[in-house]
């Protein structure tokens, strides 16, 4: 399951990595990983902001910080220093993060909830790259369309 949204999300978002500087100027990245943070915060009943806070915050922020920062990393494909950056984490900090959402998929409530989280990101990645196929409602075709 993992590997196969991690493709797809390469299909619509491009195979190359890039560092942090491009990261929020990549449209297609910043769009997808705005999106998972309002998603992740929603859930977690946070504001998207406490994501980035560099205090640990409640528990919840915590743990909200930790699915985010796995997320980037296995679903949107940076490195673990990419992501810290975002979040104003140490890689290695990351790294415990992504170590423990993997040992918590052992539990199947986890598991669910990070699956339903992978599928809601493809799902808006795929919405997304639909859109920016589709022409518009007077049937013209968007700049940088051929037909």
């Amino acid at each position: 399951m993992e590997h196969h949204v991690y493709s797809e999300i390469l299909e619509v978002f491009g195979t190359g990595r890039c560092r942090v500087s491009r990261i929020r100027a990549n449209e297609k990245i910043s769009r997808g990983m705005r999106s998972a943070e309002n998603l992740v915060s929603e859930f977690f009943d946070i504001r998207v902001e406490d994501l980035m806070r560099e205090s640990r915050g409640r528990k919840n922020v915590a743990c909200a910080r930790q699915v985010m920062m796995y997320l980037a990393h296995v679903t949107f494909g940076l490195t673990l220093g990419e992501v810290g950056r975002l979040y104003n984490r140490d890689r290695s900090t990351v790294g415990y993060a992504c170590r423990k959402m993997e040992d918590l998929r052992d539990n199947p409530c986890h598991d669910r909830m990070l699956e339903q989280f992978e599928r809601a990101i493809h799902d808006m990645a795929a919405q997304d790259r639909i859109a920016a196929e589709e022409p518009d409602s007077c049937g013209l075709m968007s700049e940088g369309d051929v037909r």
